[in-house]
């Protein structure tokens, strides 16, 4: 396991052998402003270019940030393309203890019309990379 970005917010990691991209967020990440966000995107962007990862899970499970609409379209335009470049398969996403910020995340990801890979919702790490896995 690789870890090329570590934040206060976040961590990312990349698991080489199953070609999985991680990103973990943080309870504080309650306390980003939108252009800590947007820093921590930009780094989930260049790691996907570098590893070229088939899947990614993300841990939201202490994601304490609700995305604003604004945010979502941004979020979407700016990373979103590169995953489809990447052919990007599969996203599981481990959902957020908090029910607002869990909205906005599966709001970003389905008012999305162009994405070409799966998403899936997960409360149990094990059953997420066992889905990634398939």
């Amino acid at each position: 396991m690789k870890t090329p970005f570590s934040s206060e917010f976040l961590e990312i990691s990349f698991f080489e052998e199953h070609k999985i991209l991680q990103i973990k967020w943080f309870s504080i990440s309650e306390q980003m402003t939108d252009e800590d966000f947007k820093n921590q995107i930009l780094h989930e962007k260049n790691a996907v270019k570098t590893y070229k990862p088939k899947t990614i899970f993300a841990d939201a499970t202490n994601f304490a940030f609700p995305i604003s609409p604004i945010l979502q379209e941004w979020h979407n335009d700016f990373l979103f393309p590169t995953f489809i470049e990447e052919r990007l398969k599969k996203i599981g996403i481990l959902v957020s203890n908090d029910i607002v910020v869990q909205m906005s995340v599966e709001q970003l990801i389905n008012d999305d019309k162009n994405i070409t890979f799966i998403t899936q919702y997960f409360n149990d790490k094990n059953k997420a990379f066992e889905w990634l896995l398939v």
